[in-house]
């Protein structure tokens, strides 16, 4: 049965093959570093391979860690703002403020409940590949902060029996028809047992519904104190189970191990807001601000997050029973210490920023009672009074305020009696149309009375005020703090033009005490940002909100803890000098892989003819698969610096052999070949390396890190290429000193006086490994040995294929071709076991095909088609400048399409507020889109020039908006521009267009075809499963170029003819991919993302 399917399988790759072959030909490239190596089951991790894309340049692709997802961040769109810009600031004795139009609720749907985020956790833990990136979920998993793609739908029971193979050591589910509930219960205590068989124990006591089971599930939900985040999640889905049938006990307190990763969470990945009770919680009830909390309130906001308190006390004295405002009790920070702080009285119904002074200035406020509610409210009062009766306290019997309404019962009311009053007075505004909760509240000393409380808004109205317009209220902060008195209100005007974003919920912090019982005003701040990270410091939380956790410290102590972990400063594992010594030395490698980028064809091609040009381009990629077992081999054994010091001086050597062997007349098919072999060795070696010290020095800043380094790599091109037109410099050299081959020689001293300075001066000179000093030599000997057994295993388990892949390379010289050899290879590949697991799979079979239709189309145009176009355009005087553009443009369309795609981090700007970084590099490119137009599309006309700057912008907008979905279903759209030359052939601009096109299209639908790649790989089978991607994507393009050489040698075609064959090939892989989605299960569900109002 197994010989049948293999028989199978390798049939149905046959006629894949045979189909790629005949049908689809070379196409624009897309760029990523590949792990390639052809091996079985067993070995060691092997590092990504690179594949040169171009034989003679030191670098073909930035260095971006396979896998790496560039978040689409579209511009934010305006929040609904407040009514209109405040025209004057005063202090609030005299307001002269913005009254806010009421708030809807927010539609309250069900947040990211805490068992998605562990079902999420869980998933990524068992794929996670080592036990540090496993510790990293872990740290994720804690606070219930894991964001999932596929919404917020709270999971139920049958939804989680379908993770019972999360980890090594699932079980079989519960089932309560066998287990008593005792056993049950022993199975949901058991930290040692999966998430996912816990909490199928829970919901099977639940289902029970006895006393029994009542009495298990509050025992459940109180044990394990000193557990972890997934018992508190145990402990949260029991207490919740419990309050369905009838009894409501608060979730205990975190352990301290719990709180602790919290707080590490809040430090390294700070919120965006960070809203805080007052009394209670920041201080004792009614008390001064100590100079402990001013301190750490001021030390909050400087760390940038946006600090607010919001109380349900007024900041005016005819609003308080006592006449203690809020406002007094924050009367001991000094004007430093409020300038970052935002004041929330009233629960949120009027909110306020302080000047220079210190002195508070109202910026919002909401509406008050009407006329009809306030009577309302007093013929309510009424009623209850004559059943209930009523009592003064402090000379008051109760208040009626702008926004609240409060009222005294009589001492010695019991528990029932409030609660029955309660419901008198609620039932009796909504008789009168005033639909509002009405809290009754017992007094925490007996002698005094308990009241009723009634709120025109809650503090979710607050809490959604705060978010929505928190950068407002920062650019107010500058107004008011930094303009003389004279222009603020010109600055109110100015700064309440500019547009809102709302901060997501899932980075905004609440802090109460208030979260249990008849005491929720602080849990109704959840209300207002479903899904943030709620901490209640009074000791009790409600069991049936999400995301919420109960501090084992109380009031001052506990605030103290977490105001201490916002402004702690987290340099997130950042080696910054050694990444400057990256960025810099990579950047002067890329200006020097340009030069020799546009040289290498027009040297090999005279040198060796067209048809053995292709065959040194198809033979490069299977050179990367050999060599690919001992490209990491550097990074592994020495340090950071001298692992990129020694690749920077192999590949200075490789760049004087080409001027070497012309001196001596030796250039021909076998020293280039030699000399590619060289270099992809050389290459790959290079890529691995920087990716893996760039994952080393980056910390949790990464994803960032690599984003840039592909962001850098494509502007330098497209700078060079377009602006700079940098290919002339090569036309003269070939011109003047053509026996020299000088772009080498250039090459060589860039990398020799530039590059390799650099790197010796500023990168660490640490290992991987375990990040000390190098000097420890390791276990050299054993590990060759290793190497060696391995191999000759190797060779054992494949001799049979490795005499026909050694064949079909004989073949060469008679058939003059390299499709054998390709073919034989992809056999090869084809018979290991890696394979056969990905084969069975069929979501990764169809994104290996897929990925692999693009790698034959990726790289051959680039390579080979690209410098034929431009020596039949330009001629021999001009076709290394032609050429350099063309490059330039294929990377400004990735550049377009990148730069909408990147997350990157935020910095702040008076007046403005936060702006993404991404914003900054968006506009730098639009210039360069403006300033090509300018300079060379259309010279001289500042209108076209603008007129391409704001395409740019509607390309970046739309490019924004595509989810991955939309990139691998319409990248038709961008294969489709092939066709543009066969319309305007000659029309450069044109070309420029179709070039740039292609590439915004290319670039991220390979990313989002490699991203759902690797996060489909079954756990454990990652290492052969990505080694046999590398291959597959390898062999594509050689094989892309071997058509690529018969089109031109064998059928003779030449440009413009050689367009029909390429438009037609990207006219069916178009099609194809239109229908590609349906055969990726777990792709976003719609093509466009949804407007996103947050930041």
């Amino acid at each position: 049965m197994e010989n049948r399917s293999a028989r199978l399988a390798k049939k149905a790759l046959s006629v894949v093959v045979s189909a790629a072959f005949l049908a689809l030909t070379p196409g624009l490239g897309c760029y990523e570093a590949v792990a390639a190596v052809v091996r079985g089951q067993s070995g060691a991790v092997q590092a990504p391979v690179a594949v040169p894309g171009n034989l003679g340049g030191l670098l073909a692709a930035p260095s971006v860690s396979v896998g790496l997802k560039l978040s689409p961040a579209g511009l934010s769109s305006p929040v609904s703002a407040l009514n209109a810009a405040i025209p004057v600031l005063a202090a609030p004795a005299a307001p002269v403020a913005q009254t806010l139009a009421p708030v809807a609720p927010a539609p309250q749907a069900a947040p990211v409940t805490a068992q998605q985020v562990l079902r999420i956790g869980a998933q990524q833990l068992s794929a996670a590949p080592s036990q540090e990136e496993k510790g990293a979920v872990l740290d994720q998993v804690y606070a219930g902060a894991a964001k999932s793609a596929a919404g917020s739908d709270a999971v139920s029971v049958p939804e989680l029996s379908a993770s019972a193979a999360l980890t090594p050591t699932l079980s079989a589910p519960v089932s309560a028809s066998r287990k008593s509930v005792s056993e049950l219960q022993a199975v949901a205590n058991d930290s040692a047992r999966p998430f996912a068989e816990r909490v199928e124990a829970v919901s099977a006591i639940a289902a029970l519904a006895t006393d029994e089971a009542k009495t298990s599930l509050k025992a459940i939900g109180q044990a394990n104190p000193e557990g972890s985040a997934v018992d508190y999640e145990v402990k949260r889905k029991a207490l919740r189970d419990l309050a369905g049938l009838g009894e409501v006990v608060s979730l205990p307190a975190v352990s301290r191990a719990h709180a602790d990763d919290i707080l590490k969470s809040l430090a390294a990945d700070k919120p965006h807001a960070a809203i805080f009770d007052y009394d209670d919680t920041l201080e004792r009830n009614q008390k001064r601000a100590s100079p402990e909390t001013a301190a750490a309130l001021k030390a909050a906001a400087d760390a940038g997050v946006e600090t607010a308190v919001l109380t349900a006390r007024s900041d005016r004295e005819s609003d308080n029973l006592k006449g203690v405002t809020v406002l007094d009790s924050l009367s001991t920070l000094t004007p430093e210490q409020k300038a970052g702080l935002v004041v929330g009285s009233n629960r949120g119904a009027r909110l306020l920023v302080f000047d220079q002074k210190g002195e508070p200035r109202l910026l919002s406020q909401a509406p008050a009672w009407t006329e009809a509610e306030r009577s309302a409210i007093q013929e309510a009062a009424v009623i209850v009074r004559a059943r209930y009766g009523e009592a003064m306290f402090e000379g008051k019997v109760g208040e009626l305020t702008d926004w609240s309404y409060s009222y005294y019962l009589p001492v010695g009311l019991s528990a029932e009696d409030v609660r029955a009053a309660a419901q008198l007075l609620q039932s009796e505004l909504a008789k009168r149309g005033l639909e509002r909760e009405v809290s009754g509240r017992m007094a925490f000393n007996p002698r005094n009375p308990a009241y009723l409380v009634l709120a025109k808004i809650d503090k979710s109205y607050g809490v959604e005020q705060l978010r929505k317009n928190g950068d407002f209220f920062g650019r107010m902060q500058d107004v008011v703090q930094k303009l003389p008195g004279r222009l603020q209100g010109l600055g109110t005007k100015l700064v309440g033009l500019l547009p809102r974003s709302t901060a997501p919920a899932s980075k905004t912090l609440l802090v109460g005490d208030h979260f249990f019982g008849s005491r929720v005003e602080d849990l109704n701040m959840t209300k207002g940002a479903p899904g943030a990270l709620a901490l209640a410091v009074g000791g009790v939380a409600d069991p049936r909100t999400e995301r919420v956790f109960v501090w084992p410290s109380k009031g001052h102590a506990a605030t103290q803890e977490i105001l201490g972990a916002l402004a702690k400063k987290d340099a997130g594992g950042v080696d910054k000098k050694s990444l400057f010594g990256i960025f810099t030395s990579r950047t002067a490698s890329i200006a020097a892989f340009f030069l020799t980028s546009t040289a290498y064809a027009f040297i090999a091609i005279p040198a060796v003819g067209l048809a053995s040009y292709g065959a040194l381009m198809a033979l490069g990629p299977l050179a990367a698969i050999a060599l690919g077992p001992v490209s990491g081999l550097l990074a592994k054994k020495l340090s950071a610096r001298n692992a990129m010091a020694l690749n920077t001086v192999f590949n200075i050597v490789l760049l004087l052999a080409l001027p070497l062997m012309s001196a001596f007349g030796i250039v021909n098919f076998w020293t280039l070949l030699v000399a590619s072999i060289g270099n992809g060795f050389v290459l790959s070696s290079v890529m691995t390396t920087e990716g893996i010290y760039i994952k080393r020095f980056s910390g949790k800043y990464l994803g960032t890190v690599n984003a840039l380094t592909m962001i850098d790599y494509l502007s330098i091109q497209s700078l060079l290429g377009l602006i700079l037109r940098a290919g002339r410099l090569t036309d003269y050299l070939q011109a003047t000193v053509p026996h020299l081959l000088a772009p080498y020689l250039i090459a060589a001293g860039v990398n020799l006086l530039v590059v390799l300075p650099l790197i010796w001066k500023f990168v660490a000179n640490t290992k991987a490994a375990d990040g000390a000093p190098q000097g420890q030599k390791g276990q050299a000997v054993k590990t060759w040995a290793e190497r060696i057994d391995g191999a000759k295993a190797f060779l054992k388990k494949y001799w049979k294929e490795a005499l026909i892949f050694g064949a079909s390379l004989a073949l060469f010289p008679v058939l003059h071709t390299t499709i054998p050899a390709v073919l034989g290879l992809i056999y090869w590949v084809s018979r290991t076991e890696g394979f056969k697991v990905l084969w069975a799979n069929k979501p990764l079979r169809y994104a290996l095909l897929a990925n692999s239709a693009l790698a034959l189309l990726a790289y051959p145009i680039q390579s080979f088609g690209l410098p034929l176009m431009a020596e039949a355009l330009a001629g021999k005087a001009g076709k290394s400048m032609l050429l350099g553009q063309f490059l330039g443009a294929l990377f400004f369309g990735q550049l377009i399409s990148s730069t909408s795609q990147a997350q990157l981090s935020e910095i702040r700007i008076p007046f403005i507020g936060k702006v993404k970084v991404q914003r900054f590099i968006q506009a730098g490119v639009l210039a360069l889109l403006g300033a090509w137009t300018f300079l060379t599309l259309a010279p001289g006309s500042i209108l076209l020039a603008a007129a391409a700057a704001a395409a740019g912008a509607a390309l970046m907008a739309l490019t924004g908006r595509l989810t991955d979905r939309g990139w691998i279903k319409y990248v038709g759209a961008g294969l489709a521009f092939l066709g543009l030359p066969l319309l305007f052939w000659g029309n450069v601009p044109a070309l420029f267009a179709a070039v740039l096109m292609m590439g915004m299209f290319l670039g991220p639908t390979y990313n989002a075809l490699g991203t759902y790649f690797y996060k489909n790989i079954p756990a454990g089978k990652s290492e052969g499963t990505i080694a046999v991607r590398g291959s597959i994507f390898n062999g594509a393009i050689s094989l892309g170029y071997a058509v690529m050489g018969l089109l031109t040698t064998t059928l003779h075609l030449a440009f413009p003819a050689l367009l029909w064959p390429l438009a037609a090939a990207g006219l069916l892989v178009g099609l194809g991919f239109l229908f590609l989605p349906k055969l990726l299960p777990g792709l976003p569900d719609k093509a466009l993302k949804d407007k996103q109002p947050d930041r």
